[in-house]
């Protein structure tokens, strides 16, 4: 998640908490993250580079350091506590162990199911989970618990904004390449739902993968892939990101 955009969400939602009610001195935000998560594992890229996409966790504490430029008038300062959990199993402990220190306000930093199962595991607890990473729709549906806010866009959210930018460009017709990854296809679906709503027509939806395997070469070459159809925009669901890094200029 976009640091800025973190750090404008957190001093929000904490500045509107402290006009509505009365917090102490000295309010202390939690962030969890599950120490092995592998959305951000370092990923095989082109020219042999890696890709290790960034936690949020600077984007917090550039949060809280910009709430205390305002609180400082108060006499008030916030603090960040950080801490790991060994796996997604871990996290409904790691969070009660730092609520039963006082902490109230927990940033989790978490995939979809981990972070359903821990707004589960913390209803009707005096917990504020604020899910900074998880774009899961059922979140926002049926995975919906109290104590859960989300401050991330979900991919039905994402999905929508995109087609309407599309419809407003006049670029009705999209090509999809989607990737191996079930991440992959729930972006693709998500996509093809927006585009069906808002009147896009989907030129056609192919599968790609990454590989050097020539076998392969109908699903990992750019050309192979994005020939022999006509659309004006090319939509790629590849949430390692790998693919769509060499896809800038190299369709056809």
């Amino acid at each position: 998640m976009n640091r800025l955009l973190l750090a404008a969400i957190l001093a929000t939602v904490l500045g509107g908490a402290a006009r509505a009610a009365p917090l102490p001195h000295e309010v202390t935000i939690g962030y969890v993250q599950i120490a092995d998560d592998p959305r951000y594992d370092e990923k095989e890229g082109p020219a042999e580079t890696t890709i290790a996409p960034p936690r949020p966790l600077a984007g917090a504490a550039m949060a809280v350091d910009e709430v205390n430029i305002d609180a400082a008038a108060s006499g008030r300062i916030y603090r960040l506590d950080h801490e790991e959990a060994d796996g997604a199993d871990a996290l409904p402990a790691r969070i009660d162990a730092m609520a039963a220190k006082g902490v109230h306000w927990f940033l989790v930093d978490a995939p979809d199911a981990a972070m359903a199962n821990l707004a589960k595991a913390e209803r009707g607890k005096d917990v504020i989970l604020f899910n900074i990473s998880a774009p899961g729709d059922a979140l926002r549906g049926a995975a919906c618990q109290p104590e859960l806010l989300d401050v991330i866009p979900s991919r039905a959210m994402l999905a929508g904004a995109l087609a309407q930018f599309l419809v407003a460009r006049k670029w009705p017709s999209v090509l999809v390449l989607r990737g191996p990854l079930p991440e992959d296809k729930e972006d693709a679906d998500a996509f093809l739902r927006a585009a069906k709503r808002f009147g896009l027509g989907v030129a056609a939806t192919r599968d790609f993968i990454v590989s050097n395997d020539p076998r392969h070469r109908d699903q990992d070459n750019i050309a192979l892939l994005t020939g022999d159809a006509s659309y004006d925009v090319v939509y790629v669901a590849d949430s390692d990101g790998t693919f769509a890094r060499s896809l800038p200029y190299a369709t056809i």
